[in-house]
């Protein structure tokens, strides 16, 4: 369309429409050439509206804090048209046929009750002001002062925030950066806000920018040979449009009804928004260990192990050199939690199996009991209870989770292989990737004939997504942000389960949780 000269697809299906009528030997043809329609002025009733139209999404965008920029020429006219001026001059037409065919109508604004982007933009802006949008935390948005600008100083803006973005992502992947899901939060807002700006420029920009003024000399002949009864109850004279109180008192009010409502905050635990277990045959229950069973990680487990025998002084030590290997140790667990655990289990290698074995009989009071969530186990009682066969799945080594296996019915953790009474660092089996997780899952449910559908899994971080699609009852555990994301755009149940109270204050573990 655009390298025929017009500025989108439907623009260029109307005229390639008129033309196909223009060329056909019609006795009577009249055509209709509306602007911009735009919400009812009064019938059926003020603000009436079917979806948004043209100008909606950008004035929607900037209400919601999404865009303080666009292209367009400030002088130049928007010309409106409520719609149901539109419709009673259809009806006018249609009931006086043209002397002569075909007849062209515009029915526009521009040239006797012009309405300048300037003009438009500070009604909006005053509108906004007074009567904000709420957020996506029911908070006012508050707006800032609309600029406009050319297509390409625009367009080289949006492109300068996307490579920022990008720059920021790159790093995200390559350095540790503190409360890395706040980050990456902020980083997805801003990306989705260029992303929506970008589409809204291509689509609307050319509307803003060309300032045309129609002729609408046929219109208003047609209106001054109306009756005078039909030219008050079909009236379409858009001269007598008062903008600002059309604008503020019956369109901006009625695009309300388009914001989405705020998000109820997420369920705090497993007996409130999502959390009863769904009706169903028994099935399969399938846990992840670290982040909804348990408020730990390997890396946890491994300090914590480590640690316990050292003497205090030495155990700072050597906690305060683990906590410079942590940076590294997150970014590859983002890129990869199978590839992290993998090379994380390295630093086992020549440590003596017997002596830690030996400290792990301790880990059920001193490490586990801490910080075990005990939302999950009142959901694991209660998916036994109905006969469901519950699996946990952890990253943890085998002997460290042992005290766990009696809460399910089969515990899947990692092993290690063992070479002159010495871990070898290198694992027995490979470690559970993402898509492994998920195929496990089938593979038990295959086993024990039972529906995937029927099953359920529960999840903390994105590397549990492939397992989380594959059962019909996922559920999302204090996830992070890219999980949550998903999660909420899917409508699954997203959780937040935690530890009693105080457990986190117990004396045994500060010195780990400090360096991890």
């Amino acid at each position: 369309a655009r390298a025929l000269g017009w500025t989108d697809a439907y623009g260029l299906s109307k005229a390639l429409g008129e033309r196909a009528l223009v060329a056909e030997p019609l006795a009577s043809l009249t055509i209709i050439r509306p602007s911009i329609i735009e919400s009812a002025l009064r019938t059926p009733f003020p603000g009436w509206i079917e979806g948004l139209k043209v100008a909606d999404p950008v004035i929607l965008a900037y209400g919601s804090g999404m865009i303080s920029r666009f292209p367009g020429n400030p002088s130049a006219r928007l010309d409106l048209v409520p719609v149901d001026l539109v419709a009673n001059a259809c009806l006018a037409a249609a009931a006086h046929p043209p002397d002569r065919s075909p007849r062209v109508l515009n029915l526009t604004s521009g040239s006797r009750n012009p309405l300048t982007i300037s003009e438009i933009s500070g009604l909006v802006t005053e509108y906004y002001r007074e009567r904000p949008l709420p957020g996506e935390d029911g908070l006012p948005i508050e707006v800032s002062d609309w600029r406009f600008s050319s297509s390409a100083s625009a367009l080289r803006a949006i492109d300068r925030g996307e490579r920022g973005v990008r720059a920021a992502r790159r790093v995200l992947d390559r350095v540790a950066v503190p409360r890395v899901d706040d980050v990456e939060r902020r980083l997805h807002k801003e990306q989705r806000r260029l992303e929506r700006l970008r589409l809204l420029a291509d689509i609307y920009g050319p509307y803003v920018e060309l300032d045309c003024m129609f002729d609408d000399r046929n219109a208003r002949e047609l209106r001054d040979a109306l009756h005078p009864e039909d030219r008050v109850a079909f009236d379409f004279d858009t001269a007598a449009t008062d903008w600002a109180s059309y604008l503020g008192d019956v369109h901006l009010p009625a695009l309300r009804a388009f914001v989405p409502a705020p998000r109820p905050p997420v369920a705090r635990d497993a007996r409130s928004h999502g959390g009863e277990i769904a009706a169903g045959p028994p099935a399969l229950a399938i846990f992840d260990v670290e982040g909804v069973v348990l408020d730990a990680t390997v890396a946890h487990f491994y300090a914590w192990l480590r640690g316990r025998g050292m003497p205090a002084l030495d155990r700072a030590v050597w906690l305060a050199g683990l906590a410079t290997r942590v940076p590294g140790f997150l970014v590859a667990d983002r890129r990869s939690r199978a590839d992290f655990n993998r090379s994380f289990y390295q630093q086992y290698r020549g440590l003596p199996v017997g002596e830690l074995r030996d400290h792990a009989q301790a880990a059920l009071s001193d490490f586990i009991l801490p910080r075990l969530r005990h939302d999950a186990v009142r959901r694991i009682r209660a998916h036994r209870a109905r006969g469901d066969r519950v699996i946990l799945i952890t990253g943890a080594l085998d002997f460290l989770v042992e005290p766990l296996r009696h809460l399910a019915d089969e515990l899947i953790a990692a092993r290690l292989t063992e070479r002159r009474g010495a871990f070898t660092g290198e694992l027995a089996e490979p470690p559970l990737s993402a898509d492994g997780r998920a195929s496990v899952a089938a593979r038990l449910a295959a086993e024990h004939e039972v529906d995937l559908a029927a099953c359920h899994a529960y999840g903390d971080s994105i590397s549990d997504l492939p397992l989380l699609e594959l059962v019909g009852h996922p559920h999302a555990i204090n996830p992070d942000f890219r999980l949550a994301r998903e999660a909420r755009r899917r409508r699954w149940p997203v959780l937040e389960w935690g530890v009693e109270p105080g457990a986190g204050n117990r004396p045994a573990g500060r010195l780990e949780e400090a360096a991890v």
